[in-house]
């Protein structure tokens, strides 16, 4: 059952803390620095964004997760795996328990719907090969889903997103180093994962 108190509503926009670097990692490659996602308040969904800026270093640490359960979110959405595969940060063995850790510290301090997305498609250098952990990022994103589908059973206010619809194979255009997303795809994930934080944030319970 979700724990701690809801967060107070407010008039206008609504406060989502995201924890992807993926997201909001700043880019410059002939627009604007982030565009539109990198600005609070803006976007479909106007919501009052805070992005934990963590460049590189998302790596379920405990500290994130009670920062992100303390800060009384309406909304809370995590992007595991980009940096997790690049650091080698977790093995098969470790990875299933430490994600799922993380997000029951989260859990444990907000009742906020927690949207839950594995890494976006990359080229076939991270897809199919093995970092020094010895997991490929297709595998290490099949371990994402296996904990997300685990807590979710637990969970209704968690939802899963594959991030493999967000940014596809046939897509690596949209990828100008075939990792991080141009502007253009900046733009294409926001209007693809707006819905879906819409419909996560419409299954929470209302504030007593």
């Amino acid at each position: 059952a979700a724990r701690g108190e809801r967060a107070r509503p407010r008039p206008a926009a609504r406060p989502a803390l995201d924890r992807a670097r993926q997201l909001h990692h700043p880019v410059q490659r002939g627009g604007q620095p982030g565009g539109d996602l990198a600005r609070p308040g803006r976007g479909p969904n106007d919501y009052e964004l805070t992005a934990l800026g963590l460049s590189g270093q998302c790596h379920l640490d405990p500290p994130v997760a009670e920062t992100i359960g303390r800060s009384r979110p309406d909304l809370v959405t995590l992007c595991i795996g980009a940096n997790i595969y690049g650091a080698s940060t977790f093995t098969e063995r470790s990875l299933l328990p430490a994600l799922i850790g993380f997000v029951d510290h989260v859990r444990a301090l907000t009742p906020a719907p927690i949207v839950l997305m594995s890494t976006i498609t990359s080229g076939p250098h991270r897809e199919d090969a093995p970092n020094d952990a010895g997991l490929s990022q297709r595998r290490l994103r099949e371990i994402v889903h296996q904990g997300a589908e685990l807590l979710a059973a637990e969970d209704p206010l968690l939802t899963v997103v594959d991030g493999t619809e967000i940014i596809t194979a046939e897509e690596m255009h949209l990828l100008g180093d075939q990792l991080h997303p141009t502007p253009e795809g900046y733009r294409v994930m926001a209007g693809r994962l707006a819905p879906r934080m819409a419909a996560a944030l419409a299954e929470a319970p209302t504030p007593s």
